[in-house]
C-alpha cells in the first residue's frame, strides 16, 4: 500500500435516519485509522431527508448521491466506484465501530490478501429489554453462526481489498434483500475464503417492536424467494415453508449465550415468552411470505 491514497474506504449505505447516520460518523471519529488514512462515503440511497448537514462536520467523509435509485446494494456499488482505498469495509448507517475496528481488518488483510473478513456484530440490549429485541438478538446478524451453520456473512460488517470486490464482482442491484448473501457467497466461489474476525467488532442496535421484526421478515422471505427464482435453479424452488423444524423457536440454546453476552438475563418463564415472540413475529411470518413470493414469482412466470 501507498500512502498517495486512503489505505481504507468505508462504505456506508443511507437512506434517511440520520440519527442512525450520526452515531456511525461519531463512532468512527474515534476509531484507530491505520497507516494510509481512511476515507469515508457516504452513499446517498435518494433520502428524503437532507443528509448532507449530518456528514459535513466530519472531514474524514463525503456523501454521494446513488443516483441509480436501486437500494442499498446499487448504494454499496456506488460507495465503491467514489473510493479509492486498498481496502473496502462496508457497514450500515445505524452501527458504531469499535475503536479497533480498522486496526483489527487491517490486520487480517495484511496476513490474508485473498479473504473477506467478516467482524463481529453485538447488539447491546440494555437493563429492560423488550421480547422483540431479545428475539431480534438471538435470530439476527449473528455473523459467527451465519459463516459456521450457512457459510455468507451480512454486510453490516464486512470488508475485502479492492482486488477481491472486482474478482467477485459488484453487488446484485436487482435483491431487496440477501443481496449480502449472494455476495459472500459468490467471492468464495471466485476463490475468497469467508475468514470471522471477532476483534474487528461493531455494535448495532437491536429492533425493539414487533412491527419492525415483522418488516424485517417480509424483506428476508422476499430476499430469498427473489434469489432463488434468479439462479433459476429449478421449476419449483425450495422454500423454507412451514416443517417440523419450524414449529418450535429455533437457536435456542446460541440464542440464550447471546442475549447474555448482549447484557439479559431472562427468566424461565420470560425466556419462555421469548419463544413464542420468535414464532410470531420471524419464523412464521417469514415462512408465510416465502410461500406468498414464490407464490408470485410462479404467477409471473406462467403469464410471461
Amino acid at each position: 500500500m501507498t500512502t498517495a491514497s486512503p489505505s481504507v474506504s468505508v462504505i456506508i449505505p443511507a437512506h434517511n435516519d440520520g440519527d442512525g447516520l450520526r452515531a456511525t460518523l461519531e463512532a468512527l471519529a474515534a476509531v484507530q485509522v491505520p497507516d494510509g488514512g481512511m476515507e469515508v462515503i457516504v452513499a446517498d440511497d435518494r433520502s428524503t431527508d437532507d443528509l448532507e448537514p449530518i456528514v459535513a462536520p466530519f472531514p474524514f467523509a463525503r456523501r454521494i448521491v446513488n443516483d441509480g435509485g436501486k437500494g442499498s446494494y446499487g448504494a454499496r456499488n456506488a460507495g465503491v466506484r467514489a473510493s479509492s482505498g486498498a481496502i473496502l469495509a462496508f457497514t450500515d448507517a445505524d452501527c458504531e465501530p469499535d475503536p479497533g475496528w480498522l486496526t483489527a481488518i487491517v490486520a487480517a488483510l495484511t496476513a490474508e490478501p485473498g479473504i473477506v473478513v467478516a467482524g463481529a456484530i453485538r447488539m447491546p440490549l440494555g437493563p429492560s429489554p423488550t421480547l422483540a429485541a431479545m428475539v431480534d438478538v438471538i435470530y439476527h446478524l449473528d455473523q459467527e453462526r451465519y459463516i459456521d451453520n450457512f457459510g455468507y456473512a451480512v454486510t453490516a460488517n464486512v470488508a475485502c481489498t479492492r482486488e477481491v470486490f472486482a474478482q467477485a464482482g459488484p453487488f446484485d442491484e436487482t435483491l431487496k434483500s440477501g443481496g449480502d448473501r449472494e455476495w459472500t457467497t459468490r467471492a468464495q466461489q471466485r476463490g475468497a475464503p469467508l475468514r470471522f474476525v471477532p476483534e474487528a467488532s461493531i455494535a448495532h442496535p437491536p429492533r425493539s417492536t414487533a412491527s419492525a421484526l415483522l418488516t424485517k421478515s417480509r424483506r428476508v422471505a422476499q430476499g430469498v424467494s427473489d434469489m432463488r427464482h434468479a439462479q433459476a435453479k429449478a421449476d419449483r424452488p425450495r422454500a423454507a415453508y412451514l416443517h417440523p423444524g419450524w414449529l418450535r423457536p429455533r437457536h435456542r440454546p446460541r440464542g440464550l449465550t447471546r442475549v447474555r453476552e448482549n447484557g439479559a438475563t431472562p427468566g424461565r418463564v420470560r425466556w419462555l415468552l421469548v419463544g413464542a415472540a420468535q414464532l410470531a413475529f420471524v419464523q412464521y411470518p417469514q415462512a408465510l411470505y416465502a410461500m406468498r413470493a414464490d407464490l408470485g414469482h410462479k404467477l409471473r412466470r406462467r403469464r410471461s
